[in-house]
């Protein structure tokens, strides 16, 4: 076999491959773009092994998401590692929040920096945005809000909506330039236009307050709405309190219960403290007790004292549970350590009527559930 001879099989088996590997990727993408996953999953598989970016890229987030195969962010962060390696900016934004949420390896916000800013040089607004909250945060080295929005900018320019959001929010609060609310109200029309949330809720609170803008309950109602919709906590919140208090509008209390379990189920301290508060307090058939105990015991554990003192209350005063001066006694006392002079007031009343086996096992109770607490 002559050089030239073996140079051109070399190059035709060479074809062969590329051809194969291309037609792997191709009906790998059109089976997940078909959501047949697992038929995706064997197709991006074969042709991410022969070294195709865009196919170790697709096969990370099938990895990701367990979409045709079970969720494992350990070999999804190996094969974004692979593809971000090779050059590809969404691999590299993406294993750059991997590396900053220590998903699926070590959190590490050197490493998270640094593939951002790989992926940020190539244009990806998804990284200058998280690089803007990263500097913002003062993550991975000190905070620095004048870096943040110049990152914020970078992405708003290229049409980032959250980014839009967050430097209005810049301009709004003066951080990291002059405060301009008049910007602010330009940037936050602007996202929230194209559907930010966050944009929508913050334009929201601002037609409401009449602070920049207008004052005009009913389009912050319908802003807050649309935030609501898509799952914006502070949002479902806030138009939960409207409802309830019938700003703008009658109460309703069914709504107000719905929006507020929304943001409660979220984690909002607020949200779970006030939704109790009103199924402790709702006439029947909207009252449920046991389930303003258990939110209760939700907003407690996140530090909000207030429901120390009425999950006390509700034991001291039997409402809606079978009266228990013990679990009343533990409960106050708690919020007496925290500083809230009202259950202060009822623990001393409570004392007065308790034996001292009573008391200590109320003191006894009370670090029982000190520790339940800081476990949840």
């Amino acid at each position: 076999m002559t050089p030239r001879l073996a140079v051109v099989i070399a190059l035709a088996a060479f074809a062969s491959a590329s051809m194969q590997v291309r037609a792997d990727f191709e009906a790998g993408l059109s089976a997940f773009q078909a959501e047949q996953y697992e038929i995706a999953f064997f197709e991006f598989s074969a042709s991410a092994a022969a070294g195709d970016t865009a196919s170790q890229y697709y096969l990370a987030g099938l990895y990701a998401d367990g979409l045709g195969v079970e969720r494992n962010d350990a070999h999804a962060a190996v094969w974004l590692y692979r593809a971000a390696r090779a050059g590809d900016p969404s691999a590299q934004y993406r294993l750059g929040n991997f590396y900053l949420n220590g998903r699926g390896l070590e959190r590490d916000l050197a490493e998270a920096r640094h593939w951002l800013k790989r992926a940020a040089r190539q244009q990806d607004t998804g990284a200058q945005f998280t690089l803007g909250y990263m500097d913002a945060h003062g993550l991975g080295g000190p905070r620095d809000l004048d870096k943040a929005r110049q990152w914020y900018q970078r992405a708003a320019d290229a049409g980032h909506t959250g980014a839009l959001h967050n430097l209005g929010l810049a301009f709004y609060r003066g951080s990291g330039t002059e405060r301009d609310i008049a910007a602010a109200v330009r940037l936050f029309k602007r996202a929230a236009s194209a559907g930010n949330a966050d944009a929508q809720f913050s334009l929201g609170m601002l037609h409401r307050s009449g602070e920049g803008v207008e004052q005009d309950i009913a389009r912050a109602a319908q802003l807050l709405e649309l935030a609501a919709r898509q799952g914006q906590v502070s949002a479902q919140y806030n138009l939960g309190q409207m409802a309830r208090n019938g700003e703008g509008t009658k109460p309703d209390l069914l709504k107000a219960i719905r929006l507020l379990r929304a943001a409660a189920d979220q984690g909002h301290r607020k949200a779970q403290f006030n939704l109790a508060f009103l199924l402790e307090h709702a006439p029947a058939p909207l009252a449920s007790p046991s389930t303003a105990l258990r939110y209760y015991q939700l907003a407690a554990a996140q530090g909000y004292h207030r429901a120390l003192v009425n999950l006390g209350t509700m034991y001291g005063n039997g409402m809606g549970v079978s009266a228990d001066p013990i679990r009343a006694f533990a409960w106050w006392s708690l919020a007496t350590d925290a500083g809230e002079a009202r259950a202060q007031a009822n623990l001393t009343r409570l004392r007065e009527g308790m034996t001292p086996q009573q008391i200590a096992a109320g003191v006894q109770l009370q670090g029982e559930l000190r520790k339940q607490l800081r476990k949840q």
